[in-house]
C-alpha cells in the first residue's frame, strides 16, 4: 500500500480519525476532510505525519457539490492519484419523531449521509478507472437493519440507502478494478453518540452480549482489510461490526 493515497470524509473525530491513523499505519498518504472541527483535524494530520506519511487537510461540506469538486481537485493536485475513498461523514443531529420533524432536519441528514456518498464517489471514480484500481468504503450502520433507536427513523433510512447504493455502485465499477463495500458499525463509543442520553447508552451496554460498546479502532481495522488486496474478491458487501448486538 506504500505511497497510495486515501481520502477520508469526516476524518477529524471518531471512526474517521481512527481510519486515517489505520490507513497511514499500512502505508497510505491521507486526505483528512473536515467541516468544522479544525483543531481536531490538525491533530490527526500530525499523527499521520508522525507515522512517516503525507497528510493534507481538506475543509469541505461534503453535501455540497462545488465543495466536493474542489476537495477532490485539491487532493489530486497534492497526491496525483486517489486509491481509496472512505465515505465516513455522517450526522444524526438529534433524535426526533417523524411527526415532529421539519424538512430542514430531514434534508440535512439525508444530504450529509447519502448525497455525500454519491458526490464523492462520482468525483473519484474517473481517476480510479484510469488507474484500474480503487476502493470505495461507505459507512453504514446497524440502524440500516434494525431501524435504529427511537427518534432515529431518517438516520436509519439514510444508512439503509447507503447499503443499497453500495450494492449498485459495485456492479457499475467492478470491471475497472474498483471494489465498493460498506461497513455497518453497532454502537461505537465516539463523540457521535452525544445525541443519545447517557442512560440509553448505559442500557445498551448492559443489554449487549459483550457488555460493552465498540471502539473506533475495531471499525477502522475492518476498513483497513477491505482496502487491501486481500479483499479483492469482496465487492458489494456490507460487513457488520457490532459484537453480536444485532444478527442478520
Amino acid at each position: 500500500m506504500n505511497n497510495r493515497a486515501a481520502l477520508i470524509t469526516g476524518a477529524s473525530l471518531g471512526i474517521g480519525a481512527e481510519t486515517a491513523r489505520e490507513l497511514a499505519s499500512i502505508g497510505f498518504n491521507i486526505g483528512i476532510n473536515y467541516r468544522s472541527s479544525e483543531a481536531e483535524a490538525h491533530k490527526v494530520k500530525q499523527q499521520v505525519e508522525q507515522m512517516g506519511r503525507k497528510a493534507i487537510l481538506l475543509k469541505a461540506d461534503v453535501s455540497q457539490e462545488i465543495e466536493v469538486k474542489n476537495m477532490v481537485n485539491q487532493f489530486i493536485s497534492e497526491f496525483r492519484r486517489i486509491d481509496v475513498l472512505v465515505n465516513n461523514a455522517g450526522v444524526m443531529i438529534k433524535r426526533c419523531p417523524v411527526e415532529l420533524m421539519d424538512l430542514d432536519l430531514y434534508n440535512r441528514v439525508m444530504d450529509v449521509n447519502v448525497k455525500s456518498c454519491f458526490l464523492c464517489s462520482r468525483e473519484v471514480i474517473p481517476y480510479m478507472k484510469k488507474q484500474k484500481w480503487g476502493r470505495i468504503i461507505n459507512l453504514s450502520s446497524i440502524s440500516a437493519f434494525n431501524g435504529g433507536g427511537v427518534g432515529a427513523a431518517i438516520y436509519a433510512a439514510s444508512k439503509g440507502a447507503i447499503v443499497t447504493f453500495t450494492k449498485a455502485l459495485s456492479k457499475e465499477v467492478a470491471e475497472y478494478g474498483i471494489r465498493v463495500n460498506a461497513v455497518a458499525p453497532g454502537t461505537i463509543d465516539t463523540p457521535f453518540h452525544s445525541v443519545t442520553s447517557p442512560k440509553d447508552m448505559e442500557d445498551r451496554k448492559n443489554s449487549h452480549p459483550l457488555k460493552r460498546h465498540g471502539r473506533a479502532d475495531e471499525i477502522s481495522a475492518v476498513v483497513g482489510f477491505l482496502v487491501s488486496e486481500r479483499a479483492d474478491y469482496i465487492s458489494g458487501a456490507t460487513i457488520d461490526v457490532n459484537g453480536g448486538e444485532y444478527l442478520r
